[in-house]
């Protein structure tokens, strides 16, 4: 299903939420972020009674599983939470995602941790596995390589 959204609800959107050069408008990164998370957390409806819960749900998100957002640098990307300020300016946010309960959200991203975290560990005994074959076959070439002094092996 497409995400639709509507940011006509939010407070000064022509501002929070849309950047202009001349006639060409587009917008803004954080927004589409916040857009995306409202998919991320299973709330579609970010009323001012809701933020409280929109506000938890984002940053239990992105402690468990990563922020959403990242900035990129010469060295590579970082991650870059989004702040309270950013979320909350969002208010009146609509989107066709459909609202679930606390615990059926808690629960969720109780699933998408575990199965993070088998992923990364099922990647950290692969590169484990490599790591150990290749210090064994070089393990194996040092043994038969032959010494620079006349052939006899020099053991300290």
């Amino acid at each position: 299903m497409a995400l639709h959204w509507d940011l006509s609800g939010i407070k000064d959107n022509d501002t929070v939420c849309y950047t202009r050069e001349g006639d060409e408008c587009q917008v803004k990164g954080t927004t589409e972020c916040i857009i995306w998370m409202s998919m991320f957390i299973d709330m579609g409806n970010w009323t001012a009674k809701a933020m409280p819960e929109v506000w938890r749900r984002v940053k239990v998100y992105e402690e468990v599983l990563g922020a959403v957002r990242v900035r990129y640098t010469d060295h590579g990307s970082l991650p870059c939470p989004l702040t309270m300020d950013e979320v909350l300016a969002h208010q009146g946010l609509s989107t066709n995602v459909i609202n679930t309960t606390a615990r059926q959200f808690n629960a969720k991203l109780e699933q998408s941790a575990v199965r993070k975290c088998k992923e990364r560990t099922r990647r950290a005994l692969t590169q484990a596995k490599e790591s150990l074959a290749q210090a064994e076959a070089a393990a194996l070439v040092a043994q038969s390589t032959p010494t620079e002094h006349g052939g006899k092996e020099v053991r300290a």
